[in-house]
């Protein structure tokens, strides 16, 4: 049981991780989008 646990604990750190990543690459994009002066296309 404290196995399983454990990976659940590292399968929730790593999408965290994962989500962490994925708003930083958003945040950088929009400012690169607003550096540009291009207006804002969610794709």
């Amino acid at each position: 049981m404290l196995n399983h646990n454990r990976m659940m604990a590292q399968r929730g750190y790593l999408s965290d991780l994962k989500l962490e990543q994925a708003e930083f690459d958003l945040s950088q994009r929009g400012k690169r989008i607003w550096a540009s002066g291009k207006p804002i296309s969610m794709s």
